[in-house]
């Protein structure tokens, strides 16, 4: 939803699960509409996040992150746990294109998948993200 609501210029809208209801027949029952939940942040400051996370994939930490011919916008992370010998959880939230916003993903690994301490939102969250965005923005 963070990711989100700096990609809709500082507008976060309400999450639903289901779009539209079909009965037996195909018909449509019923249909959610988009609404406004809140506006956390100003559309300036949204724009100045995106041009940081898109800096972040384009230059920084969250590269793995990259879609060949979309720019992404995004910013990993990496959470101990506290608790010894629990690997940490790494986590990588984006958004793209990130000029023209059509997908907003957040990947959560918790305990390090495959790569245990060693994880980081760059080395395994990110490029699930990227598959992800790939899957429904690629060509």
């Amino acid at each position: 939803m963070v990711s989100a609501a700096i990609a809709n210029d500082g507008v976060l809208m309400e999450p639903y699960l289901v779009a539209t209801e079909r009965g037996p027949d195909l018909s449509v029952t019923g249909e959610t509409a988009p609404s406004e939940f809140s506006r956390p942040i100003s559309a300036s400051t949204a724009s100045a996040m995106t041009e940081m996370m898109t800096n972040v994939v384009d230059n920084g930490t969250g590269t793995p992150g990259q879609v060949a011919g979309i720019s992404v916008a995004g910013k990993t992370g990496t959470a101990q746990s506290g608790i010894e010998g629990v690997a940490p959880t790494a986590w990588f939230t984006s958004f793209a294109p990130a000029d023209d916003p059509q997908i907003a993903v957040a990947v959560v690994v918790e305990e390090g998948g495959d790569l245990g301490n060693e994880a980081t939102g760059a080395a395994v969250a990110a490029p699930v993200a990227a598959a992800v965005i790939e899957a429904v923005l690629g060509e």
